[in-house]
């Protein structure tokens, strides 16, 4: 009797193990509104990009509760609650004549049998870094950097001991290119290049300053879902392109301004995920002039304290 059960059991197992060797799993979905990729299995590890619901993933190890894997050629780590399997029965291949199989399915590799201890082919940060540099010719979902373009308006008003209590303020554009580098979690640094208008109105005349401005700011962004609102501060370097006065009946060039002018740029606003790489942000910022826009040694004259604060309402796209 103990001998038939014995065969029993094994007759069981056979076709347990024979059903679940039918059963391969290498592939995935994000199954949930966003998933965060690390390089490392760890939060503690540089965060390199987001994923949205549904993107199909590639699974090449697991460690623990992390997923390593690759979207588009890159890779990285994302905890297994982020993901949803895909399992696929396989028959085996035959060849031409039908008298050989090719690969029986049972020989495959489920992902839990792949070797964990060793390492990644791919988690190095410094290699990521190189990768971007050709970041226009080709998609990277896991680079730390991210690229954008911007455009909007200028309020700017003129400040300062001298300058008059009837000056208005002018509104202008500005528009230009801009990158975010990821330092760590939603810690960033922000860096611009911007054509500004800038200036300010007297009764009927134009004061039209026109800088091409460089802001390198510190970012800090929270991350709820797809909406994602941030901080910045830090300084905004600009050279003035054109100076001129425009009166109803003729326009001046301006020789007395100084051809750099610094100031302090505060700000925020809210960005919202559309794609995992692209997103649209609406951003507000407040530029405080720091140093006097007037040059005293063009006429000899004696320095006016004269400094131009702009509110800036700019629309983003990144990519």
């Amino acid at each position: 009797m103990c001998k038939f059960n014995f065969i029993v059991v094994l007759f069981l197992l056979s076709i347990t193990i024979s059903a679940q060797s039918q059963v391969t799993s290498s592939e995935g979905i994000v199954a949930v509104k966003t998933a965060n990729v690390y390089s490392g299995p760890d939060t503690k590890s540089t965060k390199l990009r987001t994923l949205n619901e549904n993107i199909q993933v590639k699974i090449l190890q697991e460690q623990g509760d992390w997923y390593f894997i690759s979207v588009k050629g890159k890779t990285g780590w994302t905890e297994k609650s982020n993901i949803k399997l895909i399992f696929r029965t396989e028959e085996p291949q035959i060849n031409k004549d039908e008298t050989a199989i090719k690969e029986k399915p049972s020989e495959q590799k489920r992902p839990e049998q792949i070797n964990t201890e060793l390492p990644p082919k791919v988690v190095n940060p410094e290699q990521d870094r190189e990768d971007s540099k050709t970041y226009f010719g080709k998609t990277h979902y896991f680079s730390p950097y991210t690229f954008g373009i911007k455009g909007g308006i200028n309020n700017s008003q003129l400040t300062g001991v001298d300058a008059l209590d009837n000056t208005e303020s002018r509104v202008g554009f500005c528009a230009g290119a801009f990158f975010i580098y990821r330092l760590y979690k939603g810690l960033g640094l922000q860096g611009e290049l911007l054509y500004n208008q800038k200036g300010y109105v007297i009764g009927d005349s134009t004061s039209n300053l026109d800088y091409v401005s460089v802001p390198v700011l510190m970012r800090y962004t929270l991350e709820f879902g797809n909406i994602n609102p941030f901080i910045n501060a830090g300084i905004e370097i600009s050279y003035l392109a054109n100076a001129g006065l425009v009166t109803p009946d003729k326009t001046y060039v301006y020789d007395d301004f100084k051809k750099f002018d610094t100031g302090l740029a505060v700000g925020g606003g809210i960005g919202y995920n559309l794609t995992g790489i692209s997103s649209i942000i609406l951003d507000v910022r407040y530029v405080i002039g720091l140093s006097t826009i007037h040059d005293k040694t063009v006429h000899d004259t004696d320095e006016l304290d004269l400094k131009l604060n702009v509110m800036s309402i700019t629309l983003c796209f990144t990519f």
